[in-house]
C-alpha cells in the first residue's frame, strides 16, 4: 500500500519528474527557522567586503582548511578503498582523517576569535540562501500574529 502523502505529490508530478522532488525538498526546509531568518533578511556577504585582520584570516583559512579535510576528504578516501581495492583506506583512514580535520578547524576557530566565527556565521547563511533558493524554497507569507484565544488583560 502506497503512502498517502507519495501519492500527494504524484499528482502534482505524474511523470515523476525530478524538479518536483527537489522544489519539495525546498518547501520542507522552510519550515526550520534559521532557513526562514536567512531567506527573509536576503543574507549576502557584505561582510567579506571589509578585508579582515591577520589574525581573523589565518583563522579562517585553517577553519576552511579544516573543513575541506572533513567529510570531502573521507570521501575520497573512501572512494580510493573502493577503486584501489584496499579496505584499509576505508577501515582507518578515512575515520582518521576525519578526526584530524577537527584539528585545525578548532585551532583556526581559537586563533580567529569571534570574528571568526561572525565569518562563517554570514557565510552558512548565504549559502543556506542559495541552495533553498536554488531548490525553490520561498519566503513563507506571513500575516501578522495569530490571534490567541484568550482576551488581552489590562493591568
Amino acid at each position: 500500500m502506497d503512502h498517502p502523502y507519495h501519492r500527494t505529490i504524484d499528482r502534482k508530478c505524474p511523470d515523476l519528474v525530478p524538479t518536483c522532488y527537489v522544489s519539495w525538498i525546498g518547501r520542507k526546509l522552510t519550515r526550520y527557522k534559521y532557513v526562514r531568518n536567512a531567506l527573509a533578511t536576503r543574507a549576502d556577504l557584505s561582510r567579506f567586503r571589509r578585508r579582515p585582520n591577520r589574525r581573523t584570516a589565518v583563522g579562517l583559512i585553517m577553519a576552511g582548511s579544516g573543513l575541506v579535510l572533513g567529510w570531502p576528504g573521507a570521501s575520497v578516501m573512501l572512494v580510493l578503498a573502493a577503486v584501489l581495492s584496499e579496505p584499509i583506506l576505508a577501515i582507518y583512514v578515512a575515520p582518521a582523517l576525519y578526526i584530524f580535520s577537527w584539528i585545525p578547524y578548532l585551532a583556526g576557530i581559537a586563533i580567529g576569535g569571534t570574528a571568526s566565527l561572525d565569518y562563517l556565521r554570514d557565510f552558512n547563511r548565504w549559502f543556506t540562501r542559495v541552495v533553498v533558493e536554488w531548490l525553490g524554497g520561498k519566503v513563507p507569507a506571513t500575516d501578522g500574529p495569530k490571534p490567541t484565544a484568550d482576551p488581552p488583560t489590562g493591568g
